[in-house]
């Protein structure tokens, strides 16, 4: 992704995106939609009038301050069609009252003296953050009026005045406007306030269910043209909030400021969403032109705005959208007719149309009467936020519509979860819900699959920063899914009436852990040792400067290494200029804490470096100025290159004012994210977790000769090295390795030592933890390094347990083989047989019951010698089939040797799907699951329906063969594979593939059956 930043405001950036934490409180109002029409009037008022509106709306709006409208025509207004206050037919009234503009008779006042007020920003092109003065600058024209007034226009230091309705702009950053909208009175200034339109024990007591707050639209973009007050945003959030938070029980309709609810526009991160309950779109299909003609606006309104109104409407803290469309004298019956169409049945707005004056009369049911005509039978319809911007020319064609994105749209995996993405659906029965699907199954059942109705989905933190191509408004994480599982996930929309749509859109996605890889990296600008390292993070190309295209990420017990690749050949560490290349890690893995990047969201760094210099950060801090040990290696520098190598000490530390040194690397979970200061177009990439991987347990096949000739053991790697004269006989190395018969163990001394003195000390013992856990078994000489089942004395075998270090037991084929033996040596191979077995009186015990164990090798001298514990695991024959290996990956040692387990035709889960067959579709043997068996379905070909099943078979060497075959009778079967079509061949995943094939002939009357048939080969 992208964003646009000056290099100068770095240092200011955590609040230049994002939405603010504030407590959402309201949400739509439940009953309300199109199948509830609503009425707008703010004309004068008769008995008459008054019956119609309770009769006839369930909503009305209307303007005390403006008409003779009195609390008892409210009240009975609110009664409903029964005339009964507070009974399930009551009709909700909102009064108007103008927030943005001070319209009150005799404006603009002198009041304080400190106004009007300028923006204090130094360019119109920084961003809104929480940091602007709220209430300005003193305009340079002079000073003399209310500190609550606007002069952005000429700064002539009289207040800016909206030209067409008279109002005089305010900024609600100054607390005395609040209080000015609290107290005043349509008795003392002409213009009723909050406190007069919601109580009835204030001025005249008007008593309504809320306000109808006009002039939302003084703070818009700048880059609108109009205004230049968007400064101002965070006060217009802010004043509705208090409004909202003093007056929880009321309703709260906002007019205007669309530009709050589009995350193309600064003002978005102060989104009025979680302080209202209804949001009007004026003039959206008509407007007060008189033209008779729809707004040159409405193909913007409806491609751009609309979509991006609903996406924040359907949200868990949404509100419900009305229109305002409005009459013109000699307009064709069309024009209405559209007007409802495009509000209530494309957007699903509640729709009143008025002259501009909004007191036409009489009162119209037009919108009763569209309903009557136009039930809802339709499920939602799905749309698209990708429109980037607004077209504000009247002179050019509006936006055109982006293609609809239709169900699910982007899916991310993550450990034991998946994130997954989707767009807006709009349709005339709102509000809509989202209900996401998933299986574990190879194809997307919506009968079969799991159900999440009506989710509460959160916003993806790319669309915080604008909508477009690759962002959506809405994700949701599931949640429990097991890692290493490949999942289908799919997205519908649902209306308030359970209309489903049907769309099969799916994608799969399979969940896995933090991303870890052990390798030590020569950072020397040759990426060849990068190769087997997998990609963890992708970026898109052209969306930054320099343009990062993906990020591998490797450690060793050293060193975390890092490799960003770019798109093309790039400058990079240009330190004295920009741009420059930054790496920030946040420690924790918490984007909460450390500092936000961006004000992205995905990252809280406790340390970037800039090129190779690394410096400190927190939550409020870019730079603490912070020492650091060791700076970054990075390779190539200062360069022309199209990829760079960074390593980074896993030790390096940091310190602040003299204090304590502080590790950089403080957890073994952690996040990366590479980024620029590009003036113009900043890159971010990332943010990337990643867990320190540990070094790899060895394993090592290979057949070695136990015959005190050590060559065979040359290519055998050391598995644990032991400090020099530090016991007797003094231990200074093991190799380990095995075959399918034997565990070979190579103990190396320090010089030629004397050995196996069975009769006195001291004497080698090599212990085995067979289940690698040292806290069961004995706890050799209370190290807490190896909890010991088996232990050698020399060749002789014991069975050990938890604090009994002798449980006296006999083996079968225990005792271990040893060259040279009794007799003075500098090397001693061991050979112990796997399928070992040992009693106590009760069953066999195998010796090696796991494929992972944990070994040491110790002595009784004097001092006691103690080399070890290490991890070891039994390493798969190279040379073995899939099937082979595969068996000794799902079953134990003691599995093995039992045919009742783990034999071809044994079905150790019971789920009814044999070992042999289980290995061929790509089971488990000890997860009972019958998903894997083949699927029928039926597909036409021309005129004729051909039976069609689908299954899985290995893709690589497996010694198996995996044959279709059919049959009239389940008696006689024909595999000839001219009695076969093959449709399609899936791409290999997880070592199978899918393939979906037909009978060649087409399904008749008679009975026809399938089978797969799978079979060995030599």
């Amino acid at each position: 992704m992208n964003t646009t930043l000056r290099t100068a405001t770095l240092c200011g950036l955590s609040a230049a995106f994002g939405i603010s934490p504030l407590l959402a409180q309201r949400g739509p109002v439940p009953g309300l939609s199109t199948a509830t029409p609503y009425l707008i009037h703010y004309g004068n008022w008769t008995p008459t009038l008054v019956g119609q509106a309770r009769t006839n709306y369930k909503l009305v709006i209307l303007h005390p301050s403006a008409s003779d409208i009195t609390p008892a025509d409210i009240a009975a207004i609110r009664s409903g069609p029964d005339g009964t206050a507070g009974t399930s037919d009551d009709v909700k009234v909102l009064a108007y009252i103008s927030v943005g503009e001070d319209d009150r008779p005799g404006a603009p006042f002198a009041d304080d003296g400190n106004g009007p007020r300028v923006d204090p920003r130094p360019s119109y092109n920084d961003p809104l953050t929480d940091a602007i003065a709220p209430l300005g600058n003193p305009s340079p024209g002079g000073t003399g009026f209310a500190s609550y007034y606007l002069d952005d226009d000429n700064l002539d230091g009289q207040p800016d005045q909206n030209p067409v309705f008279g109002g005089y702009y305010v900024n609600p950053g100054d607390p005395a406007w609040y209080e000015i909208l609290k107290t005043k009175t349509k008795a003392g200034s002409g213009r009723a306030g909050i406190q007069e339109l919601l109580t009835t024990t204030y001025g005249a007591g008007y008593g309504c269910d809320g306000l109808f707050l006009d002039t939302l639209d003084t703070p818009a973009p700048n880059s609108f043209g109009v205004t230049l007050y968007e400064w101002t945003a965070k006060a217009y959030r802010d004043l509705v909030k208090h409004i909202s938070d003093d007056n929880p029980a009321k309703l709260l309709l906002a007019n205007r400021g669309v530009f709050f609810y589009n995350p193309n526009f600064k003002t978005y991160a102060y989104t009025l969403r979680p302080y209202i309950n209804l949001l009007m779109f004026e003039s959206y299909h008509t407007d007060s032109s008189g033209s008779g003609a729809p707004s040159i606006y409405f193909e913007d309104n409806k491609h751009s705005y609309a979509p991006k109104i609903n996406a924040e409407a359907n949200r868990p803290d949404g509100f419900t959208v009305i229109g305002l469309g409005y009459t013109s004298a000699g307009e064709p019956p069309a024009l209405a007719q559209a007007d409802f169409d495009e509000c209530q049945r494309e957007q699903g707005w509640l729709l009143y149309r008025t002259n501009p004056a909004l007191n036409a009369l009489p009162f119209n049911t037009d919108a009763a009467t569209w309903n009557a005509a136009n039930p809802d039978t339709s499920p939602p319809v799905w749309d698209s936020t990708a429109a980037t911007g607004a077209d504000s020319d009247p002179g050019t064609p509006g936006n055109q519509p982006p293609a609809p994105r239709t169900g699910i749209q982007q899916v991310v995996a993550a450990d034991s979860a998946v994130t997954v993405r989707w767009d807006v659906a709009r349709d005339q029965t709102g509000p809509v819900k989202y209900n996401i699907y998933y299986t574990a199954a190879a194809t997307m059942d919506f009968g079969n699959a799991t159900k999440i109705a009506n989710v509460a989905p959160s916003i993806p933190a790319n669309y915080l920063t604008g909508a477009g191509a690759g962002r959506y408004p809405y994700q949701f994480t599931v949640t429990g899914l097991a890692n290493g599982t490949a999942y289908r996930f799919a997205v519908r929309a649902e209306d308030a009436l359970g209309h489903e749509d049907t769309n099969t859109a799916d994608l799969a996605a399979t969940p896995m852990g933090p991303p870890s890889f052990y390798k030590s990296i020569a950072v020397d600008g040759n990426d060849a040792d990068w190769a087997d390292v997998p990609v963890v993070h992708t970026d898109p190309a052209v969306d930054g400067v320099p343009d990062i295209v993906s990020i591998k990420i490797a450690n060793d017990a050293d060193f975390i290494y890092l490799l960003v690749r770019y798109n093309g050949v790039v400058d990079t560490n240009t330190s004295n200029g920009s741009p420059s290349t930054f790496l920030s890690l946040d420690n924790d893995a918490n984007p909460s804490t450390g500092f936000n990047i961006y004000g992205l969201g995905l990252i809280g760094a406790e340390v970037t470096w800039q090129n190779d210099y690394p410096f400190a950060q927190n939550a409020a801090n870019y730079n603490l100025g912070a020492t650091f040990g060791s700076a970054a290696g990075i390779a190539p520098y200062f360069s022309h290159t199209a990829f760079q190598e960074y390593r980074i000490r896993r030790d390096a530390t940091y310190t602040i004012g003299g204090g304590a040194p502080q590790p950089v690397f403080s957890n073994n979970t952690m996040r990366f994210a590479f980024w620029s200061d590009h003036g113009t177009t900043a890159e971010f990439a990332g943010a990337v977790e990643y867990t320190i991987a540990a070094p790899p347990v060895p394993s090592h096949f290979s057949h070695i000769r136990v015959d005190g000739d050590f060559s065979d053991w040359a290519a055998v790697p050391v598995t644990a090295g032991d400090t020099a004269s530090d016991g007797t006989p003094d231990i200074v190395s093991i190799k380990t390795a095995n075959d399918d018969e034997y565990l070979y163990v190579l103990i190396g001394y320090n010089g030629a030592t004397h050995v196996n003195n069975s009769n006195g000390a001291p004497s080698t013992f090599l212990s085995l933890d067979n289940d690698a856990n040292p806290a069961t078994g004995f706890n050799i000489y209370g190290l807490n390094l190896i909890g010991a089942e088996v232990s050698w004395q020399n060749d002789y075998p014991f069975a050990q347990s938890a604090g009994n270090y002798n449980i006296g037991a006999a083996f079968t084929d225990g005792a271990a083989g040893i060259s040279p033996y009794a007799t003075q040596t500098t090397w001693q191979e061991y050979r112990i047989r796997r399928d070992a077995t040992y009693t106590t009186g009760g069953p066999q015990v195998p010796v090696f019951p796991n494929s992972a164990i944990r070994l040491a090798a110790w002595t009784d001298g004097s001092p006691a010698e103690f080399a070890g514990g290490f991890n070891y695991e039994f390493a798969a024959n190279p040379g073995a089939t899939d099937y082979a290996k595969w068996k000794h990956a799902n079953f134990t040692a003691a599995e093995l040797a039992d045919a009742q387990i783990s034999g071809d035709t044994a079905d150790p889960d019971h789920d009814g799907v044999r070992n042999l067959m289980e290995f061929a579709l790509g089971g488990l043997p000890g997860s009972a699951d019958t998903s894997v068996l083949p699927e029928a379905s039926f597909m036409t070909v021309g005129s004729n329906r051909h039976l069609t099943f689908t299954y899985k078979r290995p893709v690589a060497p497996s010694a198996l063969t995996v044959t279709p075959e059919v049959s009239a009778d389940l008696l006689s079967w024909d595999g000839a594979a001219s009695k076969f079509v093959t449709v399609s061949t899936g791409a290999p995943s997880g070592g199978h593939e899918e393939v979906v094939a037909r009978l060649a002939d087409p399904v008749t009357a008679s009975p026809c059956f399938v089978r797969l048939k799978v079979t060995t080969t030599p």
